[in-house]
């Protein structure tokens, strides 16, 4: 259909900028891939139940850490500071 075409469309700079960055090429880094999945922020809405598919909290509604009063309970994820993590780096 016309999104996942779209999607697959639109992710080729990633593997553009793989092959680049390691010098081979996409034909190479398609062969060694075991998973591929693409996500738009429709598809962070639907499966993470993301506002819009957005990720992480503003910065001042953002929690200040992972410790709680409760000994043994700990925040995580991307409204706990430092933030939202993977995504940002992948």
């Amino acid at each position: 259909n016309e999104y996942k075409t779209k999607k697959q469309i639109e992710s080729q700079f990633l593997y553009d900028a793989i092959s680049k960055s390691l010098d081979i090429s996409i034909d190479e880094i398609k062969s060694r891939s075991e998973v591929e999945l693409i996500g738009t922020p429709l598809t962070h809405e639907r499966f993470l139940r993301r506002y819009k598919g957005t990720y992480g909290a503003a910065w001042g509604e953002m929690l200040e850490g992972p410790i709680t009063p409760l000994e043994g309970l700990y925040l995580a994820g991307d409204s706990v500071f430092p933030g939202i993590g993977v995504p940002a780096v992948a």
